[in-house]
């Protein structure tokens, strides 16, 4: 029919005798096959039409939507669901649904709005390329589902973007030596680089494990505490510095704790390696000790023997400068 809305008049023919029918017009009847469709609108909500969706921010993604439909749809709210794609097939257990509430309908358009958590289900780590998959599963209240773009047919496939803070650990550098004796000050200096496109902090600390499976802070560690270092996103040779007292031989067993994660859960800490504390000599001590002694004793001798050269030059001359005036004056 032209008009889908229909009203229903009714009437008793034939009455008997006098008796007449008033007309009944409280029925009416809807004839509705034309299928609703979705409108998200960017000119009056361009930050709510999922044109685009962050990882960091996919607990609450704020969703306007605008469904266009003459009679009406079923119930008050909006039902919505949505999946995660990767390669373009969906990854099994993403799949999820949530609610929209309507707020206002002028002219066959009906405006819903709210927030959506879109935060996977399991415990998914997102890679680049990753899609999200958004549909509306509501129908008119003739049964009919959207069609177009944001259907069950053809669902909204938003930008989304991978968004996170990716911190880590690329070297370091020990200085003066990585062959010291026991008792010298190591200086490392760590580098770390943040590629993801989110800003962040880490907490570093330079600690030894001892034999026992305790933490014995490093130098700087215990004066200072942990480095707390702040890296930008897309940041690179990003430093931290510790110092590290050396108190016996052999190869200490140094770990930078990251996050104060001591059973390295997150995989985080770093070792650091190739450092092996010797032990002084006491002999080569003594024999070095005795080679400047004998080096200054003859540095000494020396240094006297062009003293006594020098004053005797200088008397021969004063005499030979007597001579000269004695000769002069006879």
């Amino acid at each position: 029919p032209l008009d889908p809305e229909m009203t229903l008049t009714t009437q008793v023919l034939n009455t008997p005798g006098l008796s007449h029918s008033e007309q009944n017009s409280d029925a009416s009847v809807t004839v509705d096959s034309k299928s609703p469709t979705a409108l998200f609108n960017l000119v009056d909500f361009p930050d709510s039409s999922l044109t685009v969706v962050e990882s960091h921010d996919i607990e609450s993604v704020l969703v306007t939507i605008t469904i266009v439909e003459a009679i009406g749809m079923e119930g008050r709210d909006l039902q919505v669901s949505w999946e995660y794609l990767r390669g373009g097939q969906l990854i099994s257990g993403t799949e999820d649904s949530g609610k929209i509430t309507w707020i206002s309908s002028s002219d066959d358009r009906h405006v819903y709005q709210g927030e959506l958590d879109f935060s996977p289900n399991i415990g998914l780590v997102f890679e680049e390329g990753d899609q999200l998959s958004f549909w509306i599963s509501s129908t008119d209240k003739a049964g009919n589902a959207i069609i177009g773009l944001g259907g069950p047919d053809s669902p909204r496939l938003p930008t989304f973007r991978v968004v996170e803070f990716l911190g880590q650990y690329t070297r370091e550098v020990v200085t003066p030596t990585k062959t010291p004796y026991v008792g010298e000050t190591l200086t490392i200096v760590s580098y770390w680089e943040n590629p993801g496109k989110l800003e962040g902090s880490i907490k570093i600390g330079l600690y030894e494990q001892k034999i026992d499976g305790g933490w014995q802070p490093s130098k700087s560690t215990l004066l200072n505490g942990d480095v707390d270092l702040f890296l930008p996103p897309q940041s690179s040779s990003m430093k931290a510095q510790f110092e590290y007292e050396t108190w016996q031989e052999g190869q200490p067993l140094l770990v930078l704790v990251v996050n104060g994660d001591f059973d390295n859960v997150n995989y985080n800490n770093i070792e650091i390696t190739g450092i092996t504390v010797e032990r002084i000599d006491t002999d080569d001590q003594g024999s070095g000790a005795t080679v400047w002694i004998i080096g200054g004793l003859v540095l000494i001798i020396s240094l006297m023997g062009l003293a006594f050269y020098i004053i005797q030059s200088r008397g021969e001359d004063y005499y030979y400068e007597e001579d000269w005036d004695e000769e002069y004056y006879e």
